[in-house]
C-alpha cells in the first residue's frame, strides 16, 4: 500500500513540474516577445527621429541657398559642393548628427540630407531634395498662393485656369511657340494654403481647372466645386492628381523703398492729374514717393512710360475714378497702409497692338506683420495685374458681383467673392526681366530608400565617433 501511494505522489509532483515547465516557457516567450516589440518600437522612434533630424538639415541647406548664405556655423566648402555638420549630445549620452550636401546636378541641382542617432545600433535616414532656379524677380511661381487661409465665397461660383500673356490673349488659338495652334486656357489654375489649419483652402462651389494645394490638410468643397485637369473622368469632384498635400513655400517681406530724388506729389492736376511724362521716351523711369494717394468722383489718372509708386500710408480709390496704364506703360506700386481699389479700378490698356500683359502692373503690400494690411481690389470690369503683399488680408470681388483677375496673388490671406474668374498668367512665373541671379524652387522632396542612391558623408567629414 505505501509502495503504490508513493507511486501515485510520485506522478502528481512530475505532472505540476510540467505544467511549471510550460508555464515558465509561456511567461519566458511573452517576455521576449515584450522585449522584442519593445525594441521595435524604440527603434521605430529612432529612426522618426533621425528623419526629423533629416528633414531640420535638408531645410538649413535649402535656407543657405535661398539667401545664397553658407558661411554659417557648420558649413564648409567640398570639392563635391556646399556640405554642413552640426553634431549635438545630449545629457543621456546620446549623440545626434544633421548632415546637408548641396550638389550641382546641372538644371535640377539638389540636397542631399542625412540624419543620424548615435546608440546601439546606429540608425540613420536620408531625405533628398529636388529643385530648380527661377529668376529672383519670379515670385509668382504659382496662381493664388495664401500663407494663412484661402475661400472662395460660399454661395458663389466661379472658375480657376491659367494661359500664358506671351502667346496671346486669354483664349484665344495662339501659336505655342512650336509651330502648333493651340488655345490658350491650361490646366494650372493653382490656389493653395501652407496652413495646417484643416479646411484652410476652401474651394466650396469653384470649378478649379488646375491644382489644389494643401499643407497636409484637405480642401473644403461644396456640392458643385471641382478640382481637376484635362485627364480627369467625367463626374469625378476631386481628381487626386491635382491634389497637393505637401505644399510649401517661403514668403519674403518686401522692404518699403525710400529712393532720393523721387518726386513728392502727382504730376498735373484736375481732372489731368498724371504719373510720368507722354513727351518723355519710352522706357523713361519715373519715381514717386507720397504719404498717400487717394482719387474719387469721375477723376482718372492717367500712367506713362515706367512708373513706380510709392505710398507710405493708404491708396484709395472711390467713386467711378480710375488709373489708366498708357499703351506700353508699367506700373509698380510700393503701399505699407492699406490699399482700396473701387470704382473704374486700375485698368492695364496693354502694350501697342497687344493685349494687356499682368507684368506691366504689380502691386507690392510692404507691411512687415502679418495680419497689419488690407487690400481689396473691388473695381469694375477685369484686373490684369499681380499681387505680391505675405502680410496683408486680400480680397478680391468684381463690380456687381462679377469680373475676373488675371495674374497672381501672394497674401496671407486671401478671400473672393461674387461670381468670378481667376486666370493665372503662366508667363509670371518667368519675368522678361529675369537676371541671372535665379532663386530656388522645390519640385521634389522625397527620403532616399534605395542604398544605391545614399550619399557617404564620410567622404565628406570624419567619421562619426
Amino acid at each position: 500500500m505505501k509502495t503504490k501511494r508513493t507511486q501515485k505522489s510520485g506522478s502528481v509532483v512530475i505532472a505540476v513540474v510540467i505544467v511549471v515547465l510550460v508555464i515558465a516557457g509561456l511567461v519566458g516567450s511573452y517576455l521576449q516577445l515584450t522585449v522584442s516589440e519593445n525594441r521595435a518600437a524604440v527603434r521605430n522612434m529612432m529612426f522618426q527621429g533621425a528623419m526629423n533630424i533629416a528633414e531640420a538639415a535638408a531645410e538649413e541647406a535649402f535656407r543657405a541657398i535661398n539667401h545664397d548664405d553658407f558661411s554659417g556655423p557648420g558649413w564648409v566648402q567640398t570639392a563635391q559642393g556646399p556640405a554642413f555638420r552640426l553634431v549635438e549630445k545630449f545629457e543621456n549620452g546620446e549623440t545626434h548628427t544633421m548632415h546637408a550636401i548641396v550638389l550641382d546636378d546641372g538644371d535640377r541641382p539638389n540636397i542631399v540630407a542625412e540624419g543620424r542617432i548615435h546608440r546601439n545600433p546606429e540608425v540613420s535616414r536620408q531625405v533628398r531634395v529636388v529643385f530648380d532656379r527661377i529668376p529672383s524677380q519670379g515670385l509668382f511661381i504659382e496662381g493664388l498662393i495664401a500663407k494663412d487661409s484661402i475661400s472662395f465665397a460660399g454661395n458663389a461660383s466661379g472658375g480657376a485656369d491659367s494661359y500664358n500673356s506671351r502667346l496671346g490673349a486669354y483664349n484665344e488659338y495662339v501659336d505655342d511657340g512650336n509651330g502648333n495652334i493651340v488655345r490658350n486656357r491650361f490646366p494650372n489654375g493653382s490656389v493653395g494654403s501652407i496652413s495646417q489649419v484643416n479646411e484652410s483652402v476652401e474651394i466650396n462651389h469653384w470649378e478649379v481647372f488646375g491644382y489644389a494645394m494643401t499643407n497636409n490638410t484637405e480642401p473644403k468643397l461644396g456640392n458643385h466645386g471641382r478640382i481637376y485637369g484635362p485627364e480627369t473622368p467625367m463626374g469625378v469632384q476631386v481628381d487626386p492628381e491635382r491634389l497637393v498635400k505637401d505644399f510649401y513655400a517661403e514668403f519674403e517681406n518686401v522692404e518699403h523703398p525710400s529712393p532720393s530724388g523721387a518726386r513728392s506729389s502727382v504730376d498735373g492736376s484736375g481732372n489731368n492729374q498724371r504719373f510720368g511724362d507722354p513727351n518723355d521716351s519710352e522706357g523713361t523711369e519715373t519715381v514717386y514717393k507720397l504719404d498717400s494717394f487717394s482719387v474719387s468722383g469721375q477723376r482718372n489718372v492717367m500712367v506713362y512710360n515706367d512708373v513706380t509708386l510709392i505710398v507710405d500710408e493708404d491708396f484709395s480709390m472711390t467713386g467711378q475714378s480710375s488709373v489708366t496704364l498708357a499703351e506700353g506703360a508699367r506700373l509698380r506700386i510700393y503701399v505699407q497702409g492699406d490699399l482700396r481699389v473701387g470704382g473704374g479700378g486700375i485698368i492695364n490698356t496693354g502694350r501697342p497692338g497687344q493685349h494687356p500683359v499682368p507684368a506691366d502692373l504689380i502691386i507690392f503690400g510692404t507691411a512687415q506683420n502679418e495680419g497689419d494690411q488690407e487690400i481689396r481690389l473691388h473695381g469694375n470690369g477685369a484686373m490684369h495685374g499681380a499681387v505680391y503683399a505675405p502680410n496683408a488680408d486680400l480680397s478680391l470681388q468684381g463690380g456687381g458681383n462679377a469680373g475676373a483677375f488675371f495674374g497672381a496673388a501672394v497674401a496671407n490671406t486671401i478671400s473672393i467673392n461674387g461670381t468670378y474668374t481667376y486666370h493665372f498668367d503662366e508667363a509670371l512665373r518667368d519675368p522678361e526681366d529675369g537676371d541671372a541671379n535665379r532663386r530656388p524652387i522645390m519640385l521634389e522632396w522625397r527620403e532616399v530608400i534605395e542604398t544605391t542612391d545614399t550619399f557617404d558623408f564620410n567622404s565628406v567629414f570624419k567619421t562619426d565617433s
